[in-house]
């Protein structure tokens, strides 16, 4: 007879209780403390803190349950990293499952929890999102951070290798349908239609038309990715020390430069935005100068509607320079600003479909890099 597992918690629920159950027996113990955790970027997933003790005594760990075809996939990605990123290794190589009353299938994953490490408090952590824009956290820290990560991506990057891709296929899962079409379409208004509107005080490439201009195929370099790298996905422990979380997306050949766009592409348009730190005027002239691949070095020439707003963008531009050293230190004389506009532009596109991006400097943006695209060519095979 299976000894007894007890679990407390404040929150019954038939699944989690099923879950925690299986762990508790994987993992030999026969007691469990759960609290409830808020979720931050982990694509919709139930998180739990789960102590293995009778009282919620030293650090927790993480239980991330979702959908089991989601689960299924982050599984597999936390395999295709295990050997090169630390973060990536769940506490339990294993995938529970449980099948709720209306016979859906769940599934769970336990990770180690990046908190506070005591008892009052241990569910405290912080996501980058929140300290890229904290005055009081500077930006040469922002920068150790982001050095964190890249140093913890770096055996996977190095991976790296020339490969002619299909586009379509290559970014399937960052197109996300084309969802982004339609809010798109709303934005541009009576000029969605136009091949090369003004929009916003620019004339811009109509980002819908220059879809259908991309190349059927390009030279990229491909490698292991995290594939989800944005600022929620990125929390500092109480040390001040990055982690990543969320190994969804991860990918054995994808282009390497996902990592470093994605990251670029959200703070700018995601985390940024929602700091309440864009003007219209002011983002415009950023935006311009970001089409070059040195251009955040110059973001202290312009002149800006304030002095708050000097030092917010100056912030951006330490930022996007810190991402795209390590980019270029990464490809070598190989790097093409082609090649990382065009990953930018699938990128940005794709992500238009979420209410987190800012849907009209966003939609500026992709017709600024698409005009530029046109402009200096493709990296076509």
């Amino acid at each position: 007879m299976a000894p007894q597992i007890r679990i407390r918690s404040d929150f019954p629920n038939a699944v989690d209780k099923q879950l925690i159950e299986q762990v508790c027996g994987h993992r030999g113990c026969r007691h469990a403390y759960v609290k409830p955790f808020d979720r931050f970027g982990f694509s919709g997933a139930h998180l739990l803190l789960v102590y293995f003790n009778a009282e919620p005594i030293g650090v927790p760990y993480l239980l991330k349950i979702a959908r089991f075809g989601k689960a299924q996939r982050e599984h597999k990605g936390t395999r295709v990293l295990k050997s090169d990123v630390d973060d990536a290794n769940s506490v339990e190589d294993h995938l529970f499952s449980a099948i709720d009353q209306s016979g859906r299938k769940w599934g769970a994953l336990l990770y180690i929890y990046h908190g506070q490490g005591k008892r009052q408090g241990a569910e405290v952590t912080q996501a980058l999102r929140k300290l890229i824009y904290d005055a009081e956290f500077s930006s040469t820290r922002i920068g150790r951070i982001l050095k964190q990560v890249f140093d913890g991506l770096k055996d996977a990057h190095s991976r790296r290798e020339p490969e002619q891709v299909p586009i379509r296929q290559h970014f399937e899962r960052y197109f996300r349908d084309d969802a982004a079409q339609a809010r798109i379409r709303c934005v541009l208004g009576k000029d969605a239609d136009a091949k090369s509107p003004m929009f916003l005080g620019s004339r811009i490439y109509n980002p819908l038309h220059h879809l259908n201009n991309l190349p059927k195929h390009a030279n990229l370099y491909v490698a292991p990715v995290h594939g989800d790298l944005h600022p929620d996905n990125i929390v500092i422990d109480r040390n001040r020390v990055a982690h990543l979380i969320d190994f969804a997306w991860a990918h054995k050949s994808r282009d390497v430069l996902i990592d470093y766009v994605l990251l670029e592409t959200s703070i700018r348009f995601m985390a940024f935005a929602l700091a309440g730190a864009i003007n219209l005027w002011d983002q415009l002239d950023v935006d311009r100068l970001l089409l070059d691949e040195d251009g955040f070095s110059r973001i202290q020439s312009i002149r800006f509607s304030s002095p708050f707003r000097r030092d917010d963008y100056s912030r951006l531009g330490y930022v996007v320079g810190v991402i795209r050293k390590r980019a270029r230190a990464l490809i070598g004389d190989r790097f093409s600003m082609q090649g990382y506009l065009l990953t930018q532009f699938i990128l940005l596109y794709g992500l238009l479909r979420y209410d987190d991006y800012e849907p009209y400097v966003a939609t500026r943006a992709l017709g600024l890099i698409a005009a530029r695209l046109r402009k200096i060519g493709l990296p076509a095979s």
